[in-house]
């Protein structure tokens, strides 16, 4: 015999106590790196942003996604949703960077290990885009 277990409750912006619909409860999010040309950082903007990048490690962007990060990655390719860095100079996932760090259960969650993930891999001298 089993028996129904109520939508997880959670509090809204005014602190107010909510049902979040099991559909939506069950989501994971997960942040990914992909790997770059170092053609990249010819643009200004990218150099700009990595003044101290050690051009012996390779260009990245870090996002994150409630898709696997295979399916965000393909999308970034096919321009849906696609940020320009990794549209025009995206070569692959490097799940070496990300895998430690997924799932992730909120989407705020993984907006804060992305920035954090970004911001630990500039400081080791990568050259990093996120966002």
């Amino acid at each position: 015999m089993g028996c129904l277990t109520p939508n997880p409750i959670r509090r809204d912006r005014n602190l107010r106590l909510i049902a979040i619909p099991a559909e939506v409860a069950d989501r994971t999010y997960h942040v990914y790196v992909i790997a770059l040309s170092t053609e990249v950082a010819r643009n200004r903007r990218f150099a700009g942003a990595n003044r101290r990048r050690n051009p012996s490690l390779p260009c990245v962007y870090v996002g994150s996604t409630a898709l696997p990060p295979e399916q965000r990655f393909e999308q970034h390719l096919n321009g849906y949703k696609a940020n320009r860095f990794v549209r025009k100079y995206g070569l692959e996932l490097v799940p070496k960077l990300f895998e430690r760090y997924n799932p992730i259960e909120t989407r705020k969650e993984a907006e804060l290990t992305e920035q954090h993930l970004a911001e630990r891999l500039r400081r080791q001298g990568y050259g990093v885009w996120y966002g």
